[in-house]
């Protein structure tokens, strides 16, 4: 699953809970003439466009979509009784396995977006410990990181799942003794799971759920 802020909002305020050419071959590095103007949207924009065009799914519940009643449960107790449309469009694709884009504005749930189906799609196997996760989600910042994790963290502990999360400037010691007894979900930045590999501390041999929160930022910073 990947996910994208919507270009024509500002991000998503730290405090918030929810989830964000190089010149042509050839060409002469003389020339002063100016780059034609770009006057057609990407074939992404275009799918993503179609897509938000497409009739609005018909109202389900949370139960109806097919969470498991543990996480039904946990979200209304943080007054979640409702899904998003983003949550709606995407959960039945996301829970039966099948990959998803998503893109939306600032605050229009996306983490729940992808973290629901990913805590229940891992949650048949919860309580029997793996020594590598399971469920990957990569975002850009730790900042981020942090805010993925306090909103999935909870939802995860009610379906027996632990979550683990590392990103850079913090000891990266500390972040191997988390990862040691084995989580089932790991929320990383691409450069400290890059040193955590490189450790052998870690290992996505077992990984069978990805997502990428913020690709297009991620892949900014250099990321790609």
């Amino acid at each position: 699953s990947t996910f994208m802020p919507d270009p024509t909002r500002r991000r998503r305020p730290a405090s918030s809970p929810y989830g964000r050419p190089r010149g042509l071959p050839g060409a002469s590095r003389r020339s002063t003439a100016p780059a034609p103007a770009r006057t057609e949207a990407s074939a992404l924009d275009r799918a993503l466009t179609a897509a938000l065009a497409l009739p609005a799914p018909p109202p389900a519940t949370f139960a109806e979509l097919g969470l498991p009643a543990a996480l039904v449960t946990a979200l209304a107790e943080g007054g979640v009784t409702a899904p998003f449309a983003i949550q709606s469009r995407t959960l039945p694709d996301a829970l039966a396995g099948r990959d998803v884009l998503g893109r939306a504005q600032t605050g229009s749930g996306k983490t729940l977006a992808f973290g629901l189906p990913m805590l229940t799609r891992l949650s048949g196997a919860a309580g029997r410990r793996e020594p590598a996760p399971r469920g990957l989600v990569l975002v850009p910042t730790r900042e981020l990181a942090r805010q993925v994790a306090d909103v999935l963290a909870p939802l995860g502990r009610r379906l027996g799942l632990r979550l683990a999360t590392v990103y850079g400037g913090v000891s990266i010691g500390g972040q191997i003794d988390q990862l040691r007894p084995g989580v089932d979900v790991i929320v990383a930045t691409p450069g400290r799971l890059i040193d955590l590999l490189d450790r052998r501390a870690c290992t996505l041999s077992r990984i069978e759920v990805t997502v990428i929160d913020e690709a297009d930022h991620m892949a900014d910073l250099g990321f790609l």
